[in-house]
C-alpha cells in the first residue's frame, strides 16, 4: 500500500499523509492551468521581428561643394572654392561701388544674375575679396568699410579668425541691397569678403516680394558656404604635410633636429642667416630651405616651398607640422 495511517491526528511513521496529497494534486493541477494558459498566450501574441524599426546606420554627409571650381591668389595666399555657374568678373568689372563705396579694387569677384518668368524682378548674388593695401594692423582692420565703425562678432573660417557685420544694405529707386562684411588681417595685410544680394523690380506684382525674399535666403546660403572654403595658402605647411624624412647618418639625423628646433625658436630674420651642415658633415653649408628639401621627400612630388619661405615658416601651421614631425622622429 502507499499510504498508511497513524493515530488519528498523528502523521504515520513512514509514508505520505492524505492531506498532503490533496495539497500536492491542487497544486500541480493549477500548475497545469496556470502553464497552459502561459503558452496559449504566448501562441497568439507571437511578435514578429519585422514589427521592430529598422536601425538605418547614418547616411554620409555628401560635400556640396565638391564639384565647385578652385580659385588661387598666389599673390596674397589664398585660395577659395564657388559654383561653377558663377561667372568671375574681370578687373575692369570687379568694383562694387553702389554698395560699398570706400573699398578698393576687388582682387577676386564673382556674380550670378537671376531673372524671374512673369515679372520684372531680376536678382544677383556676389561675393569679392579685396585687400586693403594702407592697413598695418588689425585694429583698424576690423572695422566697417561704409561706416569706419567696429566689426565685433567673429568667426573661425578653416582656422582664420574672421570679424564680421550685420547684415546692412540700402536701396536706389526700384533697387534693394543686403550685404555682410568680413575681415581678416593676415601676413600684416587686411582682407576683406564681401557677400551680397541685390534686388531690382517695379514692385507692382505683390509676389516678387516673396520671390525676393526666396532668393535672398538662398542667396546667403550659397555664399556662406563660399565664405566657408576660404583658406590662406600656406606652402611650407602643404609641403611638409605629405613629406617623408630620409636621411643616413646620425650627423645627419642631428642636423635634422637642429633645424627644426631653430625653426620653433628663432626669429624670422635669425632663420635668414642661419646655415646648416651638408650631407659630409662639412660646416655652413645649407641655408634652411635647402636643408629641407633635401631631406623632406615631397608627396606629390614637386610640391615647392613658395616664395615667402621665411615668413611661411614661423607660422602657427607651420609650428605646429615641425612640433609633429620632433615628436615623430626625435622623440
Amino acid at each position: 500500500m502507499l499510504i498508511k495511517e497513524g493515530p488519528e491526528g498523528e502523521q504515520a511513521p513512514y509514508g505520505v499523509n492524505k492531506t498532503n496529497i490533496k495539497y500536492l494534486l491542487i497544486v500541480i493541477i493549477l500548475a497545469a492551468v496556470v502553464g497552459g494558459g502561459i503558452l496559449w498566450c504566448a501562441s497568439k501574441q507571437e511578435v514578429s521581428l519585422t514589427e521592430f524599426p529598422e536601425v538605418k546606420k547614418p547616411e554620409k554627409t555628401e560635400d556640396e561643394t565638391a564639384d565647385w571650381k578652385i580659385y588661387t591668389n598666389e599673390e596674397y595666399g589664398f585660395e577659395l572654392k564657388y559654383p561653377k555657374e558663377f561667372p568671375v568678373l574681370t578687373s575692369g568689372e570687379k568694383g562694387v561701388e553702389m554698395a560699398l563705396p570706400n573699398l578698393p579694387t576687388s582682387v577676386f569677384a564673382i556674380e550670378k544674375h537671376n531673372s524671374f518668368k512673369d515679372t520684372w524682378l531680376s536678382t544677383s548674388h556676389s561675393f569679392w575679396v579685396y585687400i586693403f593695401p594702407s592697413i598695418s594692423n588689425a585694429q583698424d582692420c576690423y572695422t566697417k568699410s561704409n561706416d569706419g565703425t567696429s566689426l565685433t562678432k567673429h568667426r573661425l573660417v578653416n582656422g582664420e579668425d574672421f570679424y564680421y557685420s550685420d547684415r546692412f544694405g540700402g536701396a536706389a529707386v526700384g533697387t534693394h541691397y543686403t550685404i555682410q562684411e568680413y575681415k581678416a588681417f593676415k601676413d600684416n595685410t587686411c582682407f576683406g569678403i564681401g557677400i551680397a544680394h541685390i534686388e531690382s523690380s517695379d514692385w507692382n506684382n505683390p509676389a516678387d516680394f516673396e520671390l525676393a525674399k526666396k532668393d535672398k535666403r538662398e542667396a546667403f546660403e550659397v555664399l556662406g558656404q563660399m565664405l566657408s572654403t576660404f583658406k590662406f595658402i600656406n606652402p611650407v605647411v602643404d609641403y611638409l604635410k605629405g613629406a617623408e624624412l630620409q636621411y643616413e647618418t646620425e650627423i645627419q639625423k642631428e642636423n635634422i633636429a637642429n633645424a627644426l628646433n631653430d625653426i620653433l625658436n628663432l626669429s624670422e630674420e635669425q632663420l635668414k642667416e642661419k646655415r646648416y651642415k651638408d650631407y659630409t658633415g662639412r660646416e655652413n653649408q645649407w641655408d634652411l630651405p635647402t636643408l629641407i628639401y633635401r631631406y623632406f621627400v615631397p608627396e606629390p612630388p614637386g610640391t615647392t616651398l613658395g616664395d615667402n619661405f621665411f615668413q611661411d615658416v614661423k607660422s602657427e601651421e607651420t609650428q605646429e607640422q615641425v612640433k609633429q614631425f620632433l615628436e615623430k622622429y626625435f622623440k
